[in-house]
């Protein structure tokens, strides 16, 4: 706090809570983009699309041992489109 001592004295005391409301204004806008994007991933995880490491030999001759791929899982269901 004794950074703020000279600007007390000046009368600046209004600018410096509009500083503070606009840090807490864009705080609140992050931890907002942040949760949208946590659901986005956890949905698309859940009903789209899973990771999958393969482990020991796979039957294609493209993919190797330790190597992630992504399987969509929306070819596996039996919806109807229409």
């Amino acid at each position: 706090m004794f950074f703020l001592k000279g600007l007390y004295n000046t009368g600046n005391l209004y600018y410096i809570l509009l500083s503070v409301k606009d840090f807490t204004g864009e705080a609140l806008d992050f931890l907002k983009d942040i949760i949208i994007i946590l659901v986005i991933v956890l949905v698309m995880r859940t009903f789209l699309i899973m990771p999958f490491k393969i482990n020991g030999q796979s039957m294609y001759e493209s993919y190797y041992d330790k190597q992630f791929i992504i399987v969509d899982r929306l070819s596996y269901r039996d919806i109807p489109l229409v």
